[in-house]
């Protein structure tokens, strides 16, 4: 059987209880960018053609509670991975984040997870010199 014959990732669902409430997380701390805004919906991305679609559900919303299952955010340096974790600390209340994790090596990565206002967990991380380039042999991943 041959693989179908896409052409990349387009697009992926995050569930969210309240679109009002989640944007300031999305924008002001992860730096991502509102492209399209629905009535409940909104597309974010960072520069480049993937993107996330944060789907307002309402009270019919379930977050996926295990951190098994995160969103991964590659940050630039190690710095900027210790500046994002004050950064978390100092604005918990305002965005509504949940819980911080402390900042480690882990599976090869150093970096820390969070979980959002919604319940979703994100993995803030800087994973070596190739992970803006495409270079998988420098990303340090585990074997």
């Amino acid at each position: 059987m041959g693989a179908a014959q896409i052409n990349g990732l387009r697009s992926v669902e995050l569930g969210v209880h309240d679109l009002k409430a989640s944007r300031p997380f999305y924008e002001e701390f992860l730096g991502l960018d509102v492209v399209k805004h629905g009535k409940r919906s909104m597309l974010l991305r960072k520069g480049q053609y993937w993107a996330l679609v944060a789907l307002e559900t309402g009270d019919l919303f379930k977050s996926v509670v295990s951190i098994a299952n995160h969103w991964g955010i590659d940050l630039a340096t190690k710095e900027e991975v210790d500046r994002a974790h004050k950064l978390a600390h100092e604005h918990k209340a305002r965005f509504g984040i949940r819980k911080i994790g402390t900042v480690q090596d882990n599976h090869g990565t150093y970096g820390f997870y969070l979980q959002d206002v919604d319940g979703n967990w994100w993995e803030m991380q800087y994973a070596g010199e190739g992970q803006g380039t495409g270079d998988v042999d420098a990303l340090s991943l585990p074997p």
